[in-house]
């Protein structure tokens, strides 16, 4: 877990419970070598009679939330979006759920009431969405990660969104388990692969596509992969550089892949971007 920051939250029914000073003693153990003697003792014996004042727990009387099988809210207001799963969507504002939503979210409310309300929370790279939400991956009282879980178990997706891809190999694995054994969600015909040659071009949102690649291009900032005549398929050479160490996109050129992702149009072509080879198979 060295990759991650962590910070442990007890999930009572009306109270969240903080560490104190675990951040300042950090922040002071980090730059010590790049301060002076002096400072560097003045900062610490700072933070100890600091940690003197905050040794009771800090309590918040809040309670918190489950939004659905993806998100939840502490007690301290905070909203988490759970990284690396897409639950099914609940039905908001007259529209209808996606099937199984209500038994995700009841899933993960289960698994946080057997973790007696405790979970840790383990940051990635990128620690807010454009909401505001915080991203983190969470960890049950057992050390189990309800996220993988939830995969496991076909109550969830997998969804890669750089640079938080610590995970991404890891639960694309999970989830590919739960496909083959079709679990839950992966029974739904909506869930099943495409075939990029019968697409209309009118098709939008999340899908699975399966094609041949037709034809390869590359431009100064991207490379374009053409399935089928019918979709293309954008990857950035920043994203190729990054994360596809071990593909080299020009090569794809006539091989069977499996891709997936939100369908788009743009200047009369229906796109798809490529973010993560954990979102590409080659067949």
């Amino acid at each position: 877990m060295s990759a991650h920051s962590a910070t442990r939250s007890t999930l009572a029914s009306k109270r969240f419970w903080i560490p104190p000073g675990r951040s300042i003693n950090s922040a002071v153990v980090t730059s010590r070598n790049k301060l002076k003697p002096a400072l560097t003792r003045a900062l610490l014996l700072g933070a100890f009679f600091l940690s003197l004042c905050l040794s009771s727990p800090l309590f918040a009387e809040q309670i918190i939330a489950i939004f659905d099988g993806d998100t939840i809210k502490l007690a301290d207001q905070r909203i988490i979006r759970i990284i690396g799963i897409d639950a099914p969507e609940l039905g908001r504002r007259g529209k209808p759920g996606q099937p199984y939503a209500q038994i995700s979210k009841k899933r993960l409310a289960e698994l946080i009431r057997q973790s007696d309300f405790e979970v840790e929370l383990f940051f990635d790279t990128q620690h807010k969405d454009q909401y505001q939400r915080e991203l983190a991956y969470v960890q049950l009282a057992d050390g189990r990660d309800a996220g993988e879980i939830l995969l496991r178990e076909g109550l969830a997706a997998l969804l890669v969104i750089p640079p938080n891809v610590t995970r991404a190999n890891q639960y694309a694995e999970v989830e590919n388990k739960a496909r083959q054994r079709r679990r839950n969600i992966w029974k739904k015909a909506d869930r099943q692969p495409v075939l990029a040659g019968k697409l209309t071009g009118k098709e939008t949102g999340y899908h699975i596509i399966r094609g041949t690649v037709s034809a390869v291009k590359t431009t100064r900032y991207n490379y374009w992969l053409t399935l089928d005549g019918k979709l293309t398929i954008k990857l950035t050479r920043k994203d190729a550089q990054r994360y596809f160490k071990t593909i080299n996109p020009e090569k794809l050129q006539r091989k069977k892949i499996e891709v997936r992702g939100r369908l788009y149009h743009h200047k009369k072509q229906q796109r798809l971007r490529l973010r993560h080879p954990a979102y590409l198979e080659i067949m």
